[in-house]
C-alpha cells in the first residue's frame, strides 16, 4: 500500500473511531543495533502535512534499555506528557527567549550582572550550539568539568584557568532555573539539570592568629588612628558593622564597655 493510502485510511478509521490517536502515534517501535549501541524509531502521528513522523533515541547498551526507552516514550504519549524534539539550540533559547521573559521578573543589575554574564561568558561558548532537547544530565556533568578547568574567560591574575565550584555551581542554578522554564513552556519533556551533578563548593580552611602573632599586630599598630578600631575587633569579637557604627555615647571608657545597637 503506498503513503497515500495508508494516510487515507488512517485519516478514515480516525474519523470512524475505530484508530486511538495513541495507537497511531506510536503503533510500533523499530529496533537496530549499530556497532555496539541499540536505537529505536518510534512512529509519532501525521503532522499537518499528512506526514508520518519518527523518534529517533540511540545510544542503547542493550536491546531491553532501547525497549525500555520506547516504552517510556510511549507512555508520556498516553499521558498527554509528551513534547516533542526542538531544534532549537541551547544559545537562541536562553538569548532570545528565557532572558527576555525573566528581565521584568528581577533586578536589573541581577539580570545584566548575572544572568545574562554567565549565559555570554560560561554558557553560550560550550554549550550553545548544542540543540535545546539534548543537553543531557551526563553532557551537563562534562561542560561542568570543562569549566572547572578552563572556563576562565579572562583569566588576568589569576594561576589558575579553570573556575571555582562556586561559580560552576552558579551557572548550574541558573540552567537549572531556565531549564525548568522550558519544561513549563513546553520546549522540554524533563529538566535535565535535575540529574546533573555540579561540583561542590570548597569550604577554605579558616587561617587565624595566635596569641603571640596578634599580640605583635596590636603593638605594632598601636599609635595609629584605627587602633580604636583593631582593638574591639581583636579582643571582642564584635563584627565589623557592629564597631564601625559604635558612637561615643555608646562608649564607657572609664568601666571599659561598649552598648551595642541591634
Amino acid at each position: 500500500m503506498c503513503r497515500q493510502a495508508r494516510s487515507e485510511r488512517t485519516y478514515s478509521l480516525l474519523a470512524n473511531g475505530m484508530l486511538t490517536a495513541c495507537q497511531l502515534c506510536l503503533r510500533r517501535g523499530h529496533f537496530r543495533k549499530r556497532g555496539e549501541k541499540w536505537y529505536v524509531w518510534a512512529e509519532l502521528e501525521p503532522g499537518c502535512d499528512g506526514r508520518c513522523r519518527q523518534v529517533l533515541k540511540g545510544g542503547f547498551r542493550t536491546k531491553k534499555e532501547a525497549e525500555k526507552a520506547f516504552a517510556d516514550l510511549r507512555d508520556e504519549v498516553r499521558r498527554g506528557e509528551y513534547v516533542a524534539p526542538s531544534t532549537v539550540t541551547v544559545a537562541t533559547y536562553l538569548n532570545d527567549e528565557w532572558l527576555p521573559a525573566v528581565k521584568a521578573s528581577i533586578r536589573p543589575a541581577t539580570w545584566d550582572n548575572h544572568y545574562r554574564a554567565m549565559v555570554e561568558g560560561y554558557v553560550v561558548s560550550f554549550l550553545g550550539a548544542r540543540r535545546l532537547g539534548e543537553a543531557f544530565p551526563s553532557q551537563l556533568n562534562a561542560y561542568y568539568a570543562d569549566l572547572l578547568v578552563g572556563g576562565r574567560r579572562n583569566r588576568g591574575a589569576f594561576l589558575h584557568p579553570g573556575l571555582s565550584p562556586k561559580t560552576v555551581r552558579n551557572v548550574h542554578t541558573m540552567l537549572h532555573k531556565a531549564f525548568a522554564d522550558a519544561v513549563k513552556w513546553e520546549r522540554l519533556p524533563h529538566n535535565p539539570a535535575e540529574r546533573a551533578e555540579p561540583p561542590r563548593p570548597r569550604t577554605a580552611e579558616m587561617r587565624v592568629w595566635d596569641t603571640s602573632q596578634l599580640r605583635r599586630f596590636l603593638d605594632q599598630v598601636a599609635e595609629e588612628r584605627l587602633f580604636a578600631v583593631w582593638l574591639p575587633l581583636a579582643t571582642t569579637g564584635m563584627r565589623r558593622g557592629e564597631v564601625l557604627s559604635l558612637r561615643w555615647s555608646d562608649v564607657d571608657l572609664d568601666s571599659i564597655l561598649a552598648r551595642i545597637v541591634v
